[in-house]
């Protein structure tokens, strides 16, 4: 059970560093974008063009921020269960654990589904 959540936990850090790491790039993309059409054509501002890209994206941005948080809920709720059920047998923490991350995942699915 905790060779499982330090996997997850792993993924999780994985997982939020190529997010931070994609996210920045789509804003540094957004802000050069804006910057270079600013120059070309001088009749607007660069904050006018960032705004307008950044509410293009904005969409995909929410939907990264609200996968990882439902995500990260789920982990949260297996190391309480983890700790609450330390001095249970063995086969009731898998039991649990195996029903809360089947539970977690029709969750986060439904959480994707729906927005």
């Amino acid at each position: 059970m905790s060779s499982a959540y330090s996997s997850g936990i792993r993924l999780v850090k994985v997982y939020a560093k190529w997010k931070r790491n994609l996210v920045l790039t789509i804003i540094i993309a957004i802000f050069l974008i804006a910057f270079f059409q600013a120059i070309f054509y001088q009749d607007a501002s660069v904050k006018y063009y960032f705004l307008y890209y950044h509410s293009l994206l904005k969409p995909i941005l929410v939907h990264l921020r609200r996968i990882l948080l439902a995500f990260l809920a789920v982990l949260a709720i297996l190391f309480v269960v983890l700790y609450i059920t330390h001095s249970m047998p063995k086969r009731t923490i898998g039991a649990l654990g195996i029903l809360l991350y089947i539970i977690g995942n029709i969750l986060l699915f439904l959480h994707t589904l729906l927005i």
